[in-house]
């Protein structure tokens, strides 16, 4: 029952916003539309969505007895609903759609139940609904602190006892061309967890009239990687004038590509260094701008020019974003 302050999660924090930033896109009437989340203790996703939409129904979703005992001290508005129940159950027994909903399945690890948790929630959303399931994207077993201490034939026997676990665990869900394992690249690994759910959402919706359409995914550290993918149930037909829609918008995607994920690394400023560098944002042209935003500051925030370069990149996508936090004294 861990709950680490977002304060001490600045990735974790800008995902959580942009979570927001994709509701506010594809929202069509906040008074026929619902809000849940798996909101923990304090129910910060909640308290951003009731600012953002104060008329949207929202409703959390909490499986720990204590950790709902804490919702209700803090619960912060009679338009919040509160339930100590797993999604599994909550699905089956109290889910009511709504003409549109919003979901966040912000899981903490990854397993075989998260994912058909996920496949479950799919198949029951009307369409324009919005799902994102975050999951932890970074094996539970790994030779990294023990490879060198082995000899090579015992390492290698190790690793393939991983891998063997790996896909007899996810055997259902893994995809057919998979060909990464739980001891490649953490961004290999990140793209492998992502076709899963991309597998597991094909197979739910095969015979169904909606698909599941990919918006967009996103891994950050959060004391390991994590995976964010978010999409919208669609129907498979008549759905151009959503395309148009979001056109509109300014954004534009094909309902069939699941791009890679791209990694949120945002560096930790003060108020004064942000401060410094909004005054810079935002620019059109994105080449060569942490290098523009790296001459701007006169000095480096990381190991070296090219890592303050690139972090200085990272604040200028996501400096929108980007949480305040500040110490206030009673």
């Amino acid at each position: 029952m861990k709950h680490p302050a977002y304060h001490l999660r600045t990735n974790k924090a800008v995902d959580r916003l942009s979570w927001i930033s994709q509701v506010r896109d594809s929202l069509i009437n906040e008074r026929k539309a619902s809000f849940y989340s798996l909101g923990g203790p304090f129910l910060e996703d909640l308290k951003l969505a009731h600012v953002a939409f104060p008329k949207l129904r929202l409703i959390s979703i909490e499986s720990n007895f204590q950790t709902y005992q804490r919702q209700k001290f803090h619960n912060f508005t009679t338009r919040l609903e509160l339930n100590n129940a797993t999604v599994d159950d909550y699905l089956i027994h109290n889910y009511e759609p709504s003409d549109q909903d919003f979901f966040w399945l912000d899981f903490t690890d990854l397993s075989l139940q998260r994912l058909n948790s996920f496949r479950s929630l799919v198949t029951r959303v009307p369409p324009c609904s919005l799902i994102r399931v975050t999951l932890r994207a970074e094996p539970d077993s790994t030779l990294k602190h023990v490879e060198k201490h082995l000899p090579s034939e015992q390492a290698s026997k190790l690793a393939a006892e991983i891998n063997e676990k790996f896909e007899k665990d996810f055997s259902t869900a893994l995809s057919h061309d998979a060909s990464k394992t739980p001891l490649c690249s953490r961004i290999d690994f990140a793209r492998t967890v992502q076709m899963m759910v991309r597998r597991v959402s094909s197979e739910a919706l095969a015979s169904a009239d909606t698909q599941f359409m990919h918006i967009g995914t996103t891994r950050y550290d959060d004391g390991c990687q994590m995976l964010s993918v978010t999409g919208m149930v669609i129907n498979r037909a008549n759905n151009q004038k959503l395309f148009k829609d979001y056109k509109a918008k300014g954004i534009s995607f094909e309902p069939d590509v699941w791009s890679e994920p791209v990694e949120i690394k945002v560096p930790v400023l003060s108020i004064l260094e942000r401060h410094w560098l909004d005054k810079h944002l935002p620019k059109r042209d994105r080449e060569g701008l942490g290098k523009v935003l790296l001459k701007k500051l006169k000095y480096q925030i990381d190991e070296g020019e090219k890592h303050s370069e690139d972090a200085l990149r990272q604040y200028a996508k996501y400096y929108r974003e980007y949480p305040n936090f500040a110490r206030v004294n009673f």
